[in-house]
């Protein structure tokens, strides 16, 4: 059995523009099934992680790409499709715009407000890149690779 321990997320810029936020978090978990529902908290399967926050700041895009290193790394089981939420306030440009591609599902909610307990559907999901080390159990003890 493997697992990633995800230490980054990267989100692929729609523009090359810098924005700035008051407050920006993320929080990782497994998702409860293969397509999204309008209640945020529902879509989780099990644990809701906090693996980054921050105050008062700016994401400029490198090479096309906006990298996050995270404050906490994720163990992710490598399995379960994973969710990655993104809760912010403040914005000085709006938002974080990224590329996407249109999927057959609810991949993809959002809301205009952070304190919201729902959200709109979409058939989208964003480019992104998730960064990490592979874990092994062994059976013996986990070797990270």
């Amino acid at each position: 059995m493997f697992s990633l321990s995800v230490s980054e997320v990267s989100f692929r810029a729609a523009n090359s523009d810098s924005v700035s936020f008051e407050s920006f978090s993320v929080f990782m978990g497994t998702a409860f099934d293969e397509e999204l529902v309008d209640t945020f908290a529902d879509n989780y399967r099990g644990e809701r992680t906090q693996v980054f926050s921050g105050s008062n700041v700016t994401f400029a895009p490198s090479a096309g790409w906006v990298r996050i290193p995270l404050d906490m790394e994720y163990l992710w089981n490598g399995s379960d499709s994973i969710i990655l939420e993104v809760v912010y306030s403040g914005a000085d440009q709006g938002m974080l715009y990224c590329g996407y591609w249109e999927t057959d599902g609810f991949r993809t909610m959002y809301s205009g407000n952070d304190e919201a307990l729902t959200g709109s559907l979409e058939r989208f999901a964003p480019h992104l890149v998730v960064t990490g080390a592979v874990v092994f159990d062994t059976g013996f003890g986990m070797v990270t690779f």
